[in-house]
């Protein structure tokens, strides 16, 4: 009798061992989760207000006139985040999200959104790039800012210590034809 109640006792300290370490990981990983979520819902807010002080060429403007497309390079940094901002408008123009694979679909695109594990992929297919005037923002928000302007990269979201900032290279939007507000400009950090 008293080994079967030192046996039951010691199952259920294993149990309860157990259930607190499984709810410490559940825990930690919702923790996480939800730091990962509310850093895509700043990025998607930058996003939103960064299109809202950048003109686009007319053709632009003629070609999508109702429409300003988002389009995520190979992969959607911004996932469930989109939502937030998926009906917004950029002056007459009403947020699109669409997925490509290559850059020869950038012609389809206002702006390109590219993850950094896709920055090499970027550059190895910027032979399809043209010099259509799309705002290529990179997510570089795992890093601190660098203040090194990327190739192809007109703004680039980036880390500031516990906050999300973003670079601007100036050169590469003014050689598409973008022109950035200087509000915009005095929030950024200008890199070359």
């Amino acid at each position: 009798m008293r080994v079967m109640y030192y046996f039951k006792r010691r199952l259920l300290t294993c149990l309860s061992m157990t259930l607190v370490m499984l709810l410490g990981v559940a825990s930690a990983s919702a923790y996480s989760q939800d730091v990962d979520q509310k850093q895509r819902l700043v990025k998607a807010a930058f996003i939103l207000n960064i299109a809202k002080f950048v003109t686009w060429p007319e053709a632009s403007y003629q070609t999508r006139p109702k429409q300003l497309v988002l389009c995520h390079y190979r992969q959607d940094v911004l996932e469930e985040a989109y939502e937030i901002i998926r009906r917004r408008k950029v002056g007459a123009r009403q947020l699109q999200a669409k997925l490509i694979d290559d850059m020869a679909a950038a012609s389809q695109c206002d702006m390109i959104l590219v993850a950094k594990e896709e920055m090499a992929s970027l550059l190895d297919d910027s032979a399809s790039l043209s010099s259509d005037p799309v705002l290529v923002i990179a997510d570089m928000t795992d890093q601190e800012g660098q203040g090194v302007a990327y190739k192809h990269v007109s703004v680039a979201l980036v880390r500031r210590g516990s906050r999300i900032g973003f670079e601007i290279n100036l050169q590469e939007a003014k050689r598409l034809g973008l022109v950035l507000s200087s509000e915009l400009l005095k929030l950024a950090q200008i890199v070359e």
